[in-house]
Formats: C-alpha cells, structure tokens, sequence
C-alpha cells in the first residue's frame, strides 16, 4: 500500500524539478487522491438521501481530480494549475447560478483561490496573481448574486468580499516569503555542491548526495596516475613570505587544473607542492596513458611559462604509471577522495627519480603509448623496494602530417 502511494505522490515527478517545486507536485497529487477518497466514501450517502445534485457534482469532481493526475503524468504543471483553478470556478460558478437556493457554495471559492499561490513553481511570476484575481472576482460576482438574491444587507456583502481580498494579499505575501526563503536555500545548496566539487570528484560527490557515507569505494579498475612535484619550491620557501608562497603555489596549480578540466580530467589531491592525478580513476578514461601523457606535456609548457613570467627558477619533475588502483572516499569529519595501491607507489617513485623538467615513464606506460608519442628508452634504474625498472622519457608529441606528406 505504502509503494503504491509513493507511485502516486511521484506521478509527474523528474529529476528536471528542483527539490522545493518536486514537493508541489507530490503535494498536489495527495490532494487529488484525498480528494478521490472523500468523493467515493460519499457516494453511498448521496444514493441514500437521493440526492442527486450532488451526484453530478461527486462524478465531476472525480473526474476533474483524475484529470488532474493525467496532466501530472504528462509533465504539465502549470497547465495542471490552471486546469483545476478554473474548473473550480466553473463549476461552483454553475452551481451558484443553477442552485441559487444551495447558500454557501461559493464559499468554496475561497481555498480554491489559495491553489495558485500554493502550488505554482517558484519561477511563476504573474500566472499565480491572475488566477487568484480570476478566482476573487468570481467570488464577488458570487456574493453579490446570492446576496441579493437572499436579501442580505450590503455590509454583509462588503464583508464576505473584504476577507476574501485580505485572504488573497495573504496568501500573496506568504507565497513571496516561502519562495524568499527556497532561494536562499538552493543558494546555499549550490555553492555547498561548489565546494563539494571543489574537493572531490564528480563520482564521489554523486554517491555523497544519494546518502552514502564514508568510507565506501568509487572505482577499482586499471587507471594511468601521474605525481609531479615543483622542484626547487622548498628552497623558495625560505626566501619568500607566507602569503607570496602561497599565492605562488595557487597560481601554478589553478594552471594545472585549467590543463585538466581540457582534457576532462579532475586532480586527486595536492601535497604541499606535489601534484597527483589519474585517468581512470574514479571514472572510467578511454586511452587513459594517452590523456595523461598529453596533460604532462602540457604542465612542463605551464611551468616553463610561469617561471619566465614570475622570474623565479621554477621546474616541475613528473613521473608516470599505469596500473590497478583503488578510488574511494574516507573520513568521518573531514572526508577527501584518495587512490591507492601499488600503482600510485610506482607513479611517485617515478616521480622521485625523475630529471627536472622531464617526464619519466614506467615501462608499463611507455608500452601502451599510442605511436603520436616521442618516447626515449632512459634505461634500468634503482627504485626503492622494486629494484631495477627499466624506464623512459616521455619528449613530446610527433607533428601530424601534412596534406603533403
């Protein structure tokens, strides 16, 4: 029972709708079934009193509230305003006209005048005010022919009409605080996404907002990672203030991630000056050891520049490997997304025993390269816990052909 409530609610319901406006259309849909309820459970009432002016009356309604659901389903929001404020109006309209003796119809009028300013999307400027205006004047008009109809005396009548403005220029005010306040939050909501994607990746942050919580895994699949440090940065650091340093840094890693966002890949992580980054991880890349072959290429050129422009012996050592990697998100009170694994140990080692101002390869990333690379065979080194690895420079990338050629 539950489930098929919740199918209902959801009728109409997309992932286009905001969570504010989403709640509109599911409030409404509640109201149509409630609505259903009251009509069905009244029937048998009505067939006992025979009472058939009301029978017309429960059939329309039911047919109207399962209309409204349809336009729902449909996608038709506004047009599902508009339908059921004016139905209500034409309905009571009649009813008022045809039963003048039924005193008190009309003042149905008065919540159905509430339904536009309730239930219209936030970005609806003047379809709520003209629908509510639609419904006060029908109102009056109402008022004014039962009235006279029963003889009731003029202040009366002013009366009845003075409370159904004052409930309008309320429920006006109200829908312009509500909707006051729903922006602010969607403001806060955004510019919490902002530094949620600021800090993690776009994978992580997607699990984050469908209520996982840390720790869990994002990825385990063969990714291509790249550790690049700024060689000589420690020694600047003692010749420079605080806040220069640090501006210095930001400025040669919001060039770094300008480079990646091109290649739509994201950073994994910064430690003091070094820089990490895979292709693979936490998503899926295509020719990963290309995309990062090609964005190393492009932060020694960024760090070239930089030092020329900021006249300071800048130079960026960059190691390169290709492997199986864990991506996941940890951490209770401060979460960050991380990789791990031996292919990350062999990326830095890489790293470590680079050449200033070069890019050093693993054997398993050179092998993988597609020919456009300029690949030179350095030899077996050392490394640390791996012994003797043979290696590479990666020098560039070949000039496609001419027309000619």
């Amino acid at each position: 029972m539950r489930d098929w409530i919740q199918r209902v609610q959801d009728i109409g319901v997309t992932d286009a709708l905001d969570g504010f406006d989403a709640r509109r259309v599911r409030l409404l849909n509640s109201l149509c079934v409630m609505g259903v309820v009251a009509c069905l459970v009244s029937l048998p009432w009505i067939f006992t009193s025979e009472d058939w002016q009301g029978l017309w009356s429960n059939v329309l309604s039911q047919a109207m509230l399962l209309g409204v659901l349809g336009l729902q389903r449909r996608g038709w929001h506004r047009s599902t305003i508009v339908s059921i404020t004016l139905i209500g109006v034409i309905v009571i309209s009649l009813q008022v006209w045809v039963y003048p003796e039924s005193l008190g119809i009309h003042y149905w009028l008065l919540p159905i005048s509430l339904v536009p300013q309730v239930l219209s999307f936030r970005e609806d400027r003047w379809l709520p005010s003209l629908l509510g205006w639609t419904v006060f004047i029908t109102f009056s008009v109402c008022v004014l022919y039962t009235g006279g109809r029963a003889g009731d005396p003029a202040p009366e009548m002013a009366a009845q009409i003075l409370a159904a403005m004052m409930l309008m220029l309320i429920g006006g005010a109200g829908r312009g605080s509500t909707h006051e306040a729903e922006r602010e939050a969607l403001a806060q909501s955004a510019r919490a996404d902002a530094i949620l994607h600021m800090s993690l990746p776009r994978a992580a942050v997607a699990k984050l907002k469908a209520g996982h919580r840390p720790p869990f895994e994002v990825s385990h699949d063969e990714c291509t990672v790249m550790m690049a440090d700024i060689v000589g940065f420690t020694k600047l650091a003692s010749t420079v203030a605080p806040r220069e340093l640090i501006a210095i840094l930001d400025q040669i890693f919001d060039r770094y991630d300008q480079c990646a966002e091109r290649l739509g890949l994201e950073k994994i992580k910064t430690i003091g000056d070094a820089y990490m980054i895979a292709a693979g991880a936490p998503e899926p890349y295509p020719d990963h050891q290309d995309a990062i072959a090609e964005l190393a290429l492009e932060l020694v050129k960024v760090t070239q520049d930089l030092a020329t422009e900021l006249d300071l012996p800048l130079a960026v050592r960059i190691g390169i490997h290709t492997g199986i990697a864990w991506g996941g998100v940890i951490g209770q009170t401060r979460i960050a997304f991380d990789v791990w694994g031996d292919t990350v140990n062999m990326a830095a080692r890489m790293e470590r025993h680079g050449v200033p101002g070069r890019i050093q390869l693993s054997q398993e990333t050179a092998s993988r390269l597609s020919p456009r690379f300029l690949v030179e065979v350095r030899g077996v080194i050392s490394v640390k816990s791996k012994g003797e690895v043979r290696t590479h420079f990666l020098n560039g990338m070949k000039e496609p052909a001419g027309p000619g050629d």
